[in-house]
């Protein structure tokens, strides 16, 4: 009989043992949340502010020609038929119109000056 009570006593402590290491680490997890909820708060309050750059937007487009003749190939050209580029900055929520610039260039023409 007191073996089995020196057993259960032992069977006990080891118990209580891994009882403590659980509730320990229960512990550090707890900190470790609430570290992770600090930093998602401070990340979620960065985010909140808009840059200045959100409202700018930049657009453009263009059409391009090119001729290489396969017997002459020294009169190889490059036309630029038409190239547009933009900036435009919105202002507020309620203005539907954007602020534009755009700068347009027509049938510019390249000869060949490299080497192909």
């Amino acid at each position: 009989m007191s073996g089995q009570l020196d057993a259960m006593k032992a069977e006990l402590n080891a118990m209580q043992s891994q009882n403590a290491a659980l509730e320990s680490k229960q512990q550090a997890q707890a900190a470790q949340q609430a570290e992770q909820a600090t930093q998602v708060s401070q990340l979620q309050a960065t985010q909140g502010k808009p840059s200045p750059l959100d409202n700018l937007s930049v657009s453009g487009y263009g059409e391009l020609g090119y001729s290489r003749p396969s017997r002459n190939t020294g009169d190889t050209r490059a036309d630029l038929g038409r190239a547009v580029f933009g900036l435009g900055y919105r202002f507020d929520d309620k203005t539907r119109e954007r602020f534009g610039v755009r700068a347009r260039a027509r049938h510019h023409v390249f000869r060949r000056c490299w080497r192909i």
